[in-house]
Order: structure tokens, then C-alpha cells, then sequence
């Protein structure tokens, strides 16, 4: 329950910081607002993409057969084949 909870406080305060960094660029700095929004959007939907990228290529090189497990029942399987009354 806490993780969810903080995952969710962790979302929010990464929005604020959104809106904060949006603010930011159309106040002082002087962008029109949906510049600053675009702006900001697109900076965080390419790092979002390549983060997913890295993301599928280290899941695509990984071996998600359960080698141990697999041996473990091969040889519970030998060990009942083996002492059957």
C-alpha cells in the first residue's frame, strides 16, 4: 500500500514540477504559454520514448526461462520415476 502511495505522491510532485518548469518559461523568460507547454511537452515525451527504447531493448535481451526451476522439477520428476512403489 505505502509503494502505491508513494508512487502517487511521486507523480504528483513531478507534475507540479511540470507546471512549475511550464510557468516558469512563459513568465520571466517570456514564451506564450502553449509555447512553453509544447516546449516542455515535447522535451519530456522524448525522454519518456528513449527511456522506453532502453527499457524494451534490455527486456528483449533478457532469458526469462526459469532455468533453475526447470532443472529443479527435471529432477523431482527422476527422483518420483525412480522411487515409484
Amino acid at each position: 500500500m505505502s509503494l502505491a502511495s508513494g508512487g502517487a505522491v511521486a507523480l504528483l510532485g513531478g507534475l507540479a514540477l511540470t507546471a512549475a518548469l511550464i510557468l516558469m518559461l512563459a513568465g520571466p523568460v517570456g514564451l506564450a504559454p502553449w509555447l512553453a507547454a509544447l516546449l516542455v511537452g515535447v522535451v519530456l515525451a522524448t525522454v519518456g520514448y528513449t527511456m522506453l527504447r532502453w527499457g524494451l531493448s534490455d527486456l528483449k535481451r533478457t532469458d526469462p526461462t526459469p532455468r533453475r526451476t526447470v532443472e529443479s522439477i527435471k529432477e523431482d520428476i527422476q527422483w518420483a520415476k525412480e522411487h515409484r512403489q
